[in-house]
Parts: structure tokens; sequence; C-alpha cells
């Protein structure tokens, strides 16, 4: 848990950093090399952990092309700190689900696309 004032804010931001490196296909490495840092340090900026430098904010509104409002436009306390925690969740989620399919394994993607479609009709059921 961060340790730091405005921790929702820092948080969100992180939330942000990770949706947009993430959409690049960049990876916590990749991204650490481009701004010079460890990258311990961006899984510590994507979680909220740490306090991110605006200088390096500024670098990565460059890196991602975005105005430096995208990391704070849509922040709104309270209730959207639980709802980027479900976010990240499913965002999360989904990311596995995409390495597991792009491993292009067949027997893999069977089971997956198979789990899913299980898991699927049970929801349909209970919605009737």
């Amino acid at each position: 848990m961060p340790k730091h004032k405005n921790a929702a804010l820092f948080k969100h931001i992180g939330f942000k950093i990770r949706i947009k490196r993430r959409e690049l296909k960049f990876s916590q490495e990749k991204l650490a090399e481009m701004l010079n840092v460890a990258y311990t340090q961006i899984y510590s900026y994507e979680t909220g952990k740490f306090k991110i430098p605006l200088d390096y904010l500024l670098n990565l509104a460059e890196i991602f092309k975005v105005d430096l409002n995208y990391f704070i436009s849509d922040f709104n306390t309270g209730k959207k700190e639980a709802q980027n925690k479900k976010d990240i969740e499913l965002e999360n989620l989904v990311y596995k689900v995409k390495e597991i399919y792009n491993l292009k394994d067949e027997s893999l993607n069977f089971g997956l696309e198979k789990c899913i479609e299980s898991i699927y009709a049970v929801v349909v059921k209970k919605q009737r």
C-alpha cells in the first residue's frame, strides 16, 4: 500500500501508464530503458507504490504520444479507486488470455476457448 499523500492519484496514474504501455506492446524493461530507470521502478510507478516524478511523466507523455492530461483526466476520488482496482484485475486477466493465445499452441488455445465457452454458458444460464 502506498504510504504517500494522494496515493489514489498515483495509483490512477500508474494504471494509465500500464494500460498505455501494454497497448503499445512495451515491456516494463523496454519502457525502463527508454526512461533510463530500473524496470522495477516501472512496476512501482504502475502500482502506485512510488510517486512518479513530473519529468518522467512528461517523458512518458512524449513516448506514449499523449497529452499530459491523459494520466489524470478521468481521475475521480472515492468510487473511482474501487473501479480502477476492478479494471486492473480485469485488464490483467485479459492480458494473460492474450499471452496464452499468442503462444499459438493449438492445444492450449483449444483448452482456453473451451474453458471460456463453458464459463460463459454458465453466465448465460444464470441470466435467464
